[in-house]
Parts: C-alpha cells; structure tokens; sequence
C-alpha cells in the first residue's frame, strides 16, 4: 500500500496511484 501519498486522502487509499487518471478499480462510482 502506499503511504504519505495523496491518494490516502482518498475515500479508497487502497487503490493503485494510477486511479488518480484512470477509472478506479474496485471504487464505487
């Protein structure tokens, strides 16, 4: 998993950097 990323700010920390530009996966809608 990442940590200190922006992504932890997220609802869903688990997903993959890459969610940020692309459809996130396992994320809901």
């Amino acid at each position: 998993m990442v940590s200190a990323s922006p992504l932890e700010k997220l609802p869903h920390s688990a997903s993959p950097p890459v969610g940020v530009a692309m459809p996130p996966e396992g994320t809901e809608p």
